[in-house]
């Protein structure tokens, strides 16, 4: 399936609550420092035009605005899927799920810094962005998972037999991104490649989950 380039962004209006103007001026002070850990509380109210003491009303500390921000990106990704959902009409359950793999590194190309600060973030030094990270990941596989559309993939298994493993893939796969934003050349086979190992993790562990003796002895 052919990598395709994401659509323009539009202009959206500037936020006006003190919550969502730190949440802005964060993200786009990130873009810039491509760190989060290296923001200051003062230097992110003043971007957002707000008093440190403001910013305190909003958030008690640097990783709380955090994991608002992870939230944030979260919400972004499941709308955008939701989206191609709705949009979708009468389509194979492959298709749909080789449609939503290609949504997600739309998201990439929408948001470049974003994810290459939750690529660094994932293995950085802050204990609660890294949980908060891999939470996020456990939801957007959930949200996979339970799509009506792929429903006819798993072939009467129930999704959380498949969430366990589906969710290595989804971890590969945003692992993928740094070379997805950084070799253009390479995008549509790194498309691809995410694509199938979607399938592949999900006829496995519907195998696994069909055979009795596979499913007693777990995981090595």
């Amino acid at each position: 399936m052919q990598a395709q380039q994401a659509s323009p962004r539009t202009e959206t209006p500037a936020p006006t609550g003190g919550r969502a103007r730190l949440m802005a001026a964060a993200r786009a002070l990130i873009a810039e420092r491509r760190s989060f850990e290296a923001l200051g509380i003062r230097e992110i109210a003043r971007a957002a035009g707000l008093s440190q003491t403001a910013f305190y009303r909003h958030f008690p500390d640097l990783e709380t605005l955090g994991e608002a921000l992870i939230d944030e990106v979260q919400g972004e990704i499941l709308q955008m899927f939701a989206a191609l959902g709705a949009e979708a009409g009468a389509q194979a359950p492959e298709a749909h799920l080789e449609r939503l793999v290609q949504r997600y590194f739309d998201y990439c190309l929408l948001h470049p810094q974003t994810i290459v600060v939750a690529l660094s973030e994932y293995h950085g030094s802050l204990p609660r962005m890294r949980e908060a990270l891999s939470h996020t990941l456990e939801i957007i596989t959930r949200w996979i998972a339970r799509d009506p559309r792929l429903a006819p993939l798993l072939g009467g298994v129930a999704p959380a037999a498949i969430e366990k493993d589906l969710v290595f893939a989804i971890q590969a796969i945003f692992l993928m991104s740094m070379d997805y934003l950084e070799l253009p050349d390479r995008r549509e086979a790194l498309v691809q490649r995410a694509q199938r190992l979607m399938m592949v993790v999900i006829a496995g562990a519907k195998a696994v989950a069909a055979n009795p003796v596979t499913r007693a002895a777990g995981p090595v």
